[in-house]
């Protein structure tokens, strides 16, 4: 592939990437009673860890856009595919069939 063509498509992916942390982050902001509940409820986790996860959310996607190092963007992401893959066992332990959204958010 050329170059171009690798720098195109690694600013797409890490693009919709973000779109997606930062729409986690509005939803758990912006809607956050229906984030409580499906905290409390669902998964049955303290709804303090809400807005922390908001806040890392956002942390997250600006290091990943912003690249202060590569050492930190390469932290974000490790730190953002084990957020999906503990996101998804907390869903299917907790018995709910919603999960596929959380390998997404």
């Amino acid at each position: 592939m050329r170059d171009r063509t690798i720098r195109w498509l690694y600013w797409f992916s890490t693009g919709l990437v973000v779109l997606v942390y930062l729409g986690g982050a509005a939803f758990y902001i912006f809607l956050h009673d229906m984030a409580v509940g499906m905290y409390e409820n669902v998964l049955h986790y303290p709804a303090y860890l809400v807005w922390p996860l908001a806040i890392l959310k956002i942390v997250g996607a600006v290091v990943i856009l912003w690249r202060p190092s590569a050492m930190l963007a390469d932290w974000a992401y490790a730190s953002m595919f084990w957020h999906l893959v503990l996101a998804v066992s907390a869903h299917l332990a907790a018995g709910d069939p919603g999960w596929p959204p959380a390998a997404i958010t």
